[in-house]
């Protein structure tokens, strides 16, 4: 009998080495989920050799080539790195067997009868350029292989005359090239990548020792294909994946990544590529959290991902496109063509759940998106028909894919075989996050639209990401409003540079005293204007210490809170002034405020009595507040002798007591009433008066309603 662990152990690693569809449809089985046990019809050869229908897929890109003639916006470019002595000979005629092998690398576009059709030319010869790539060292030689590959990527292709893909070989030294292969997504995708560089290797290999192909004869095409799925997904089975996708996007949202720039009416595809490395800890880290909640490392990759988004935009229903290889038929798995079908992963992150939890829902997302993969993108939106909008890419406008592509031993490949990222300088997406997993770090990058995202937003967005990785590593069940965006270095570097030069604080000031400071070195100077009355300094204060008299006389004590109802005038000033000096707190009302929200603020505040004028005071008679008109009785006399002042009331008020209080709008649901008290106000006038300094040449009009914080600055600063 053979040892239980062993037998777990081969389990293991089988399932590992399913692709991510089979390894969720799996999982699914074993949940017990519903998965359709009968799968599509075989595949069988088509029984012409003429012109054939188009798949869902290439119909689209062709009608968007019709718009747009030759952009290069569908370009898949590749270069691979070549570390040993090339045969060029042998290379072009391994290039030239692939092509022959595969009807899709001869095909090019049609139009019969008014409609697309695919046709496969008999015989192709692609030609492969060999460049000498100049260079006195090697980065100027790694530079002119970057700038060449870019150039490739972006010479467009015409699809009605082909070839419709490329190659080209540059050499900087007699035993290092690099191979560009650029095709056209029409004809290829990323899994067709993959297989392309097999059979190079399988052929360049043979043809290299004077063997002949390996490889065994295709049994079927990609045109056998595009005519068997046009001719099974329609009836009912067009139905029933329909109706799953009607019901799990309704409503769908737009994803409100914050920009750099408004978006442009009509996208441009200007893009650029930042590249991302997720190292080999941070990886195995992922895995065990994987392996916990028996997921595969793209549902929890993903997961941190959709983290990352939610964090940045607020939102909790996350929509995120995850391109597919769509293999699921055995007999296209060795096929060259494009075959890839995007699905629309639509998560839920409300309630502030912690990663383990966010985990499971996106693995659920995942199983049911995976049982209904068959409908193709370009059907859905076909059939959906959401709001056309030049802007945006339909249902999804980021999407994210982990690669894994064993070599031909079946194994993950090493980081430096992986073909290197192609500065091709567009972007279908708003963001398209892309990786590979190779025997040891996960690489890859973010191509982005430049039309929305500088470059430094790009590289923070994923400094963010690895943050999040290494906080969800080390604590999965931290909520998500708790993680970390910045790293400990970054957070140590925000709290150096930002912290700016160390300035005692004064703790016997407080906010009122700034006024009388500059009253004893200037009373006789002015300190208000409005309209044809001007008060000094002097007289100001003398008619402040009179109302705060009188307001302690009424009873007012530390910390109370008063509140100040009128339009903004002279008496306004001296009231803010008088509160203070009493030891209160002013509590702003504006009279230009729905009476709703202002009886909402008084009931709530509670103030011990409010301040007013002739003719609002009886607009406070239904709230059931104490009311002291500042008539024109207690209006200062611009001819009283400022020696009449009684001087402020003797009054103990601390650093940490109650300066004002100030209601947001509530424009997130229920206004508050933020106190603020003495020192915060005080520090913060005297790091403005030093940094942003107003002398007696200055003049400061009064704009803010002074319910809004920017009005404590603007009564205050004025008259320091």
């Amino acid at each position: 009998m053979r040892d239980s662990t062993l037998d777990r152990g081969d389990i293991a690693e089988r399932r590992n080495s399913l692709s991510e569809t089979k390894r969720a449809l799996l999982a699914a089985r074993i949940k017990g989920a519903a998965v359709k046990e009968v799968g599509p019809p075989p595949i069988r050869p088509r029984s012409h050799d003429g012109a054939s229908l188009l798949s869902f897929a290439q119909q689209r890109l062709w009608f968007l080539d019709q718009l747009a003639p030759g952009n290069p916006f569908y370009n898949i470019p590749s270069a691979l790195p070549l570390h040993f002595p090339v045969s060029v000979d042998v290379l072009r005629r391994t290039i030239n067997e692939i092509v022959r092998r595969h009807e899709s690398l001869r095909t090019v576009f049609v139009v019969e009868g008014g409609e697309p059709r695919q046709r496969v030319l008999p015989t192709l010869e692609i030609p492969m350029p060999v460049v000498e790539v100049p260079g006195a060292d090697q980065a100027e030689r790694d530079e002119a292989v970057s700038m060449l590959a870019g150039e490739e990527a972006r010479a467009p292709f015409d699809l009605t005359t082909g070839p419709l893909l490329r190659t080209k070989l540059l050499r900087t030294a007699d035993d290092d090239w690099t191979f560009l292969l650029t095709m056209h997504h029409t004809v290829s995708d990323g899994w067709s990548m993959g297989v392309f560089f097999r059979e190079l290797t399988a052929l360049y290999g043979a043809f290299a020792g004077g063997a002949r192909s390996p490889l065994s004869e295709l049994a079927i095409q990609y045109p056998d294909f595009s005519e068997w799925q046009r001719g099974w997904l329609r009836g009912e089975e067009l139905a029933q994946q329909l109706a799953y996708w009607e019901e799990k996007l309704d409503g769908l949202p737009a994803l409100a990544m914050p920009s750099d720039r408004p978006r442009p009416v009509i996208a441009t595809f200007r893009g650029a590529f930042h590249p991302v490395r997720i190292d080999a800890g941070r990886k195995a880290g992922l895995a065990r959290i994987a392996r916990e909640h028996n997921a595969t490392l793209f549902i929890v990759v993903l997961a941190a991902f959709e983290v990352l988004l939610h964090r940045y935009t607020g939102q909790t229903d996350i929509v995120v496109g995850a391109p597919i290889a769509n293999r699921n038929h055995p007999q296209i798995e060795e096929l060259i063509g494009f075959f890839v079908n995007s699905l629309v992963f639509r998560s839920d992150l409300g309630g502030d759940p912690d990663f383990d939890t966010v985990v499971e829902r996106v693995r659920e997302t995942a199983l049911g998106a995976y049982a209904h993969q068959d409908l193709p993108f370009e059907k859905l939106v076909e059939e959906l028909q959401p709001d056309r909008d030049l802007s945006r890419n339909p249902l999804a406008q980021v999407t994210f894919q982990l690669l894994t592509t064993p070599n031909a031993q079946g194994e993950l490949p090493d980081e430096d075989d992986v073909a290197l990222n192609v500065r091709r300088g567009t972007a279908i997406l708003d963001l398209a996050f892309s990786l590979w997993n190779t025997r040891g770090a996960l690489v890859g990058g973010i191509e982005y639209s430049t039309d929305l995202f500088d470059e430094a937003t790009i590289t923070a967005l994923a400094d963010h990401l690895l943050a999040v990785v290494d906080a969800v590593i080390a604590d999965p069940s931290v909520p998500l409003s708790r993680l970390p965006l910045l790293s400990a270095a970054d957070v140590a570097s925000v709290l150096r540079d930002g912290a700016g030069p160390v300035v005692d604080f004064a703790s016997d000031v407080r906010l009122h005293h700034l006024f009388e400071e500059q009253v004893r070195r200037a009373p006789g100077s002015p300190a208000l204007v409005f309209g044809d009355c001007t008060l000094s300094y002097g007289r100001l204060e003398a008619a402040a210490n009179v109302l705060a008299r009188e307001l302690r006389e009424r009873g007012i004590r530390t910390g109370d809170l008063v509140g100040i109802f009128m339009d903004r005038g002279p008496e306004m000033v001296i009231g803010l002034l008088a509160v203070l000096k009493a030891g209160a707190a002013y509590l702003p009302l504006d009279p230009a405020l729905p009476p709703s929200r202002r009886s909402w603020t008084l009931a709530d505040a509670s103030p011990r009595l409010v301040l007013t004028v002739a003719g609002l005071a009886e607009q406070l008679g239904e709230d059931g507040m104490a009311v002291v008109p500042v008539d024109a009785a207690r209006a200062p006399d611009p001819e009283a002798d400022p020696s009449a002042d009684p001087g402020p009331p003797a009054v103990e008020v601390s650093p940490e007591d109650p300066a004002y209080v100030i209601y947001t709008s509530g424009s997130t649901g229920r206004p508050k009433g933020v106190v603020v008290p003495h020192r915060a106000i005080v520090n913060h006038m005297r790091w403005m008066q030093a940094d942003f300094p107003l002398d007696d040449t200055d003049r400061v009009l009064q704009r803010t309603p002074f319910h809004f914080d920017a009005s404590v600055w603007e009564f205050h600063a004025p008259l320091q």
